[in-house]
């Protein structure tokens, strides 16, 4: 749109102005309207001529008005349209090349803020995570949030804040007619030797701003955790080293209107830069092999982010230097506004970070997945067989339930005996080989998401990609019928070991080990609907996800601290059990660490929750379906005959049958939601895999519970 205002020059009388006036010489044909009332009150606030404060109000006043001021009336010719922000800009030029009184007041606001501000600070600093690790950087982002802050309004970055609010408003910026916006700097000086200063005191402030990323980025990268990650070589070859002397070879002419630099500098400069970048790739790809700390990702992306801002800040120096693009000052003052406000989210700092230790947690559990994922009929047998011994195992974990429920104590206490009594099952479980069905569905969701990035991309036509989907509906179809394979066993196998447990108890000490009472409140604490079985049901399913979290921690943990390697090479231990031993004991450890921590944490929550749910006032609680079933079997024993046959009975086996479900569906629906997530696999990938599982599901359901033949 173009705005209808007066480019009339006349000098002006030395009385003010008024509002009438104003209209009538800048907007004749709307002398009455809003945007002239509103600027008019702008520039005659006594926050312009107020202490540093009261001139960081009128800073924020001004900003307002230019993003969300009045409408600039048009003509009624049809012209290209114009953003209002850069209307109200025009606007705001023409008004202020007639009335020089305003003009002198705008440019003592804002001139000495560009001569005498802390430059430097805001092209080395804004926009860049202001600690050099990940949780002083947390902290310091919470205290922000927290503690009361208005910004210091001697600081150009305050200043762009005030001004550029939103990421419109860095956007904009990004885009704005170049001349408009160079209008605008223009009137922050009210001569051109004051211009030619300011222009001076920046290009310096650039110069000791690339001085000081320089050495924070050869800072960082000369640390040890990095270093050590890197190929070997002399100190004086690392790009980190040089990186410095190049930047200082480059020859800046403060006081010229371009570099010095040589073109022999240049390469120089550019090749450092680049060995920088590869040195950090190195690195990240040594993570993805060795295990992923948060802290040192954290630090490599400060790096990255140092370097993307050094070369911005040299290739404004010098332009020759820059081979793709061209970065102008508007371009970059609006990628440092968008840059703060990054700087200031937790939530930023958190996406930006963890999404590689995420991704490497769920890669981990995919590959202890990887081996309750059954294929052929005699895999699946031997699955049945070792979920069957869990079963049994978990038949004992039910007796001594009930039996250290007997022990008075307290509730604590209580918690803690329980938690013992599951861990201790379940590592027992790991020890011996067997399986138990909750675990399958959270560590085989991450070994799917897995293959389902491994074949989700290019899109090609026809067969390749059908064949492709093909092959991860076959997945599907043998995670399906091995996580079967697994409740079958554990079902099959711990109500007769319950049974046989209880009745080898009954003869020792002539009583059940569930007495009557106890028994009418398990079936009670199972009914499908009178109770809460439904939402702890799906409580269990989410700690049965989150061990597996904490076992894809724990091991990526263990292998980023070289665990298996300090095992291995201990002196002490190598004298003990030898060589061949230690390394035996290396292995053992590396394979079963993530098991060990999935283990104890399942355990730990699923007997502490109901502890702090009873201290904080919260009726929480856990349902596991092989625990339950156990559970409801020794009620059933005690209960005898006659009740098992009654209705609440029967609700009680319908609550532990949707117990089941909701432990399966939840922990497999979080662990694929959050491995897709972080692989990044496509949904539209994902909707076609739904479509040909069901298609597969309806056509051959058998094939979703037992293996064909020619699976064997």
């Amino acid at each position: 749109m173009t705005t209808d205002v007066s480019t009339t020059t006349d000098t002006p009388s030395t009385r003010p102005i008024h509002a009438k006036e104003l209209g009538e010489r800048f907007l004749p044909s709307h002398p009455r309207a809003a945007i002239v009332r509103s600027l008019f009150q702008l520039m005659s606030s006594k926050d312009m001529v107020g202490d540093e404060w009261e001139r960081a109000y009128w800073c924020d006043a001004f900003g307002q008005w230019v993003h969300s001021g009045p409408i600039v009336p048009t003509l009624p010719a049809a012209s290209a349209a114009v953003d209002p922000r850069t209307a109200r800009l025009k606007f705001f030029v023409v008004v202020m090349d007639g009335v020089p009184e305003w003009r002198g007041r705008f440019a003592g606001l804002l001139g000495p803020l560009l001569a005498g501000s802390q430059s430097a600070r805001l092209f080395a600093d804004a926009g860049l995570p202001a600690e050099p690790g990940f949780v002083r950087e947390l902290f310091n982002r919470i205290a922000q949030r927290v503690l009361p802050s208005r910004g210091d309004p001697r600081k150009l970055s305050a200043l762009l804040l005030r001004w550029f609010r939103t990421e419109d408003d860095a956007t904009w910026l990004a885009t704005a007619r170049r001349d408009v916006l160079y209008d605008v700097i223009g009137l922050m000086f009210e001569s051109d030797a004051q211009r030619a200063t300011a222009i001076r005191h920046l290009r310096v402030a650039m110069i000791e701003a690339v001085a000081m990323l320089a050495a924070r980025v050869s800072g960082l990268g000369l640390a040890p955790e990095i270093g050590e990650r890197l190929a070997d070589g002399p100190v004086f070859a690392l790009p980190f080293v040089r990186l410095p002397r190049a930047c200082d070879a480059l020859a800046l002419d403060p006081g010229g209107d371009r570099s010095t630099a040589s073109d022999l500098a240049l390469c120089s400069a550019r090749s450092v830069l680049d060995e920088c970048r590869q040195a950090v790739a190195t690195v990240l790809d040594h993570l993805e092999q060795s295990g992923v700390s948060v802290d040192l990702v954290f630090r490599l992306e400060l790096i990255t982010a140092q370097l993307q801002r050094l070369e911005e800040l040299v290739a404004i120096l010098v332009p020759e230097f820059s081979t793709s693009t061209t970065v102008d000052l508007p371009q970059f003052f609006s990628a440092i506004t968008e840059g703060e406000r990054e700087r200031r989210s937790i939530r930023s700092l958190f996406r930006q970070n963890s999404g590689r230790l995420a991704r490497k947690i769920i890669e981990r559990a995919g590959h202890s997945g990887d081996h309750y994922i059954t294929a052929t009929r005699r895999e699946w047998y031997a699955m049945l067989a070792s979920a069957g011994g869990g079963g049994v195992l978990m038949a004992g974990t039910a007796t001594m339930k009930f039996l250290a429920l007997s022990v008075r104590s307290s509730p604590f206490v209580g918690g803690l005996l329980s938690s013992l009594n599951y861990a201790g099952s379940f590592l027992a479980m790991q020890l011996c080989g067997f399986t138990l069905a909750t675990k399958q569905p959270s560590v085989t969701a991450a070994a799917l998401a897995r293959s389902l990035e491994d074949n989700s991309a290019p899109r090609t036509v026809g067969g390749s990609r059908v064949r492709r989907i093909e092959c991860l509906v076959e997945m599907i179809a043998r995670i399906t019928r091995s996580q079967f394979a697994a409740a079958i066993g554990n079902i099959s196998m711990v109500i007769p070991a319950t049974l046989g447990v209880d009745r080898v108890w009954q003869m020792r000490t002539g009583h059940h080990v569930v007495d009557h009472q106890q028994a009418q409140q398990v079936v009670e604490s199972l009914h499908l609907y009178q109770s809460g079985t439904i939402a702890y049901g799906a409580l269990g399913g989410v700690f049965l996800w989150s061990a597996s979290i904490a076992a894809g921690w724990l091991e990526n943990w263990a292998v980023y601290n070289k665990l298996p390697q300090a095992i291995e090479f201990n002196h002490r231990l190598v004298r003990t059990v030898g060589r061949r031993g230690a390394a035996r004991l290396s292995r053992w450890f590396a394979h079963g660490i993530s098991g060990f921590g999935g283990n104890l944490t399942l355990g730990l929550l699923l007997g502490l929750a109901p502890v702090f749910g009873t201290f904080f006032g919260l009726p929480i609680d856990v349902r596991h379906v092989t625990l339950s079933t156990g559970a409801l079997t020794l009620a059933g024993a005690s209960l005898g005959t006659h009740a098992v046959l009654h209705a609440a009975f029967a609700w009680a086996i319908a609550g532990v049958a949707v117990i089941g479900l909701l432990n399966f569906g939840v922990s497999f629906v979080l662990a694929l939601s959050v491995a897709l997530s972080a692989r990044g696999v496509p949904r539209g990938e994902v909707r076609f895999l739904v479509r040909m599982t069901l298609s597969l599901f309806f056509r051959r359901p058998w094939e979703f519970l037992y293996p064909p033949k020619r699976a064997g």
